[in-house]
Order: C-alpha cells, then sequence, then structure tokens
C-alpha cells in the first residue's frame, strides 16, 4: 500500500476536514495452506490527523486477487476499509471508501437490502470499489449523495440507498457492479473539498419508503474521485452538513 496526502488551509467553511485512516488490507489469495492471507494496519491518529485539510489522495497497488468459498456462502467477505473523518464545531462523521473482493448487482437508485428476502442487492465475487456514508443518528435528509460517474461505463458505478440492518437505516452507497480490470491495479483515491451551498438542488437523499427528500440547510459538497490503472474517474459528490454531529465511528463491513 503507497499513500501520499496533500495539505493545504481550509477556507472560511466551518466545516474542518480531518483524516483517519483505517486500513484493513486484504490478499484474499489462497495460500500453500488453503487458507487466506491477509494484515491490518491502524494509523497513529495523534500523528496523522491534520485540521483543515482541503485534499487528499492516497494510493493502492493490488498484485493479487482470488476468492474464497465459505459454506454456506458462496464467498467470504474481505476488504480493506479507509475510514476518512470530517469535524465541525459540534462533532464529526465519516465516510467509508473501500476495496471489497466482491461486485453488487442493484437497480439504479433504489432503496435496497442485501437482508431482504429476496435481497433487492446481491453480491458476486470480484474485485470492486465502494463509498459508503451511513450515519445512523442522522434523519434520512441531513446528508447525500449524487452519483457522477456513468453508471455504464466500466466499473460501472451505482448509486444505492442501502437499507443495512433491515430496520430502515439507510447508507448512501457507491458500489462498482463489474469487476476491475485484469491484475495489477493501482488505484488512487483524491477526496477535494468543493463548494458551501445552501438548500442544494437534485435528487441526493430518500428515505426507507423510496421517496427522494431535500436537503434543507447549508452543506459543503465533498468530491470523490478515483483513477484506475491512470484513467480518471469522477465518481461521486457526498453533501456533508456544516457543523454537523456524529459521535459514533460508522461500519457497514469488517475484515
Amino acid at each position: 500500500m503507497k499513500e501520499s496526502r496533500r495539505f493545504a488551509k481550509a477556507d472560511v467553511s466551518i466545516l474542518i476536514f480531518v483524516c483517519w485512516v483505517g486500513i484493513t488490507y486484504f490478499t484474499a489469495a489462497t495460500s500453500a495452506l488453503g487458507g487466506t492471507a491477509g494484515c491490518r494496519l491502524d494509523l497513529d491518529g495523534t500523528k496523522f490527523n491534520h485540521a483543515g485539510l482541503t485534499q487528499l489522495t492516497w494510493t493502492a497497488n493490488i498484485v493479487q486477487y482470488d476468492f474464497v468459498p465459505s459454506p454456506p456462502n458462496p464467498f467470504e467477505m474481505r476488504l480493506e476499509s479507509n475510514s476518512i473523518g470530517f469535524s465541525g464545531e459540534t462533532g464529526t462523521c465519516s465516510l467509508s471508501i473501500e476495496i471489497e473482493d466482491s461486485g453488487h448487482s442493484f437497480a439504479d437508485d433504489i432503496v435496497g437490502s442485501q437482508l431482504s428476502d429476496p435481497p433487492t442487492i446481491t453480491t458476486f465475487p470480484a474485485l470492486g470499489l465502494a463509498f459508503s456514508s451511513l450515519q445512523p443518528s442522522w434523519p434520512d435528509d441531513g446528508h447525500g449523495v449524487a452519483l457522477l460517474a456513468d453508471p455504464l461505463l466500466s466499473p460501472k458505478f451505482g448509486r444505492v440507498f442501502e437499507d443495512v440492518d433491515g430496520a430502515g437505516t439507510l447508507a448512501k452507497n457507491i458500489y462498482t457492479r463489474e469487476a476491475l480490470a485484469t491484475l495489477p491495479v493501482t488505484v488512487k483515491w483524491t477526496v477535494t473539498k468543493g463548494d458551501t451551498v445552501v438548500n442544494p438542488e437534485g435528487s441526493l437523499a430518500k428515505n426507507a419508503a423510496g421517496d427522494f427528500v431535500p436537503l434543507l440547510g447549508t452543506f459543503v459538497i465533498w468530491r470523490f474521485d478515483v483513477e484506475i490503472n491512470g484513467e480518471s474517474i469522477q465518481s461521486a459528490d457526498y453533501y456533508l452538513p456544516v457543523g454537523a454531529r456524529n459521535t459514533s465511528r460508522p461500519k457497514i463491513r469488517s475484515f
């Protein structure tokens, strides 16, 4: 794993960008003993966190991939989870950016779940990417996401409002719906602070009933871009409220 960081002075926005990256780097490859190999890296937040950032970049070089059957499931979940923290005057929130050993299948912009019967979000073995904003203490209209990538072009990013617990707690997720290119793959992420907007227009959030709900208030736009083997893809804009509060660290999946 190779990382780079860019530091810049924050502007007048109340929202301050802070980084906390918890990396679970996986190599879901069958070893000589028939198991999997992996490791975990937790960066020291007291040394790595920096207030006032307006852009962050990091890079992963993926040289090996495979999946391992895990009966009764067709394969065992493995992921790298990068947790990006945002801090304002009244608290913090986090977004997760992941490399997974799975792709996802779902219809565009649905409120769906992997827990329903039958599931409206399904997975298949593949090297995939994901962006996730899960803020269980916020209302559905407390944050939003816009998909920027063309869903018809590889790796077919798609937006879904995912019910993660079967009780209507929605995560605003972006998943790849097609496997990444043949290995090795170099993936570079860039998170950039954008404009501060009031009552942003557009279809940015849904409630559990499947209705789009407007965002009301002041939000900072954070652009999440990805570069795959040198090809740049504008992926998503996340709308985070100024002065937002969320005391829990969201976690959808674990190693």
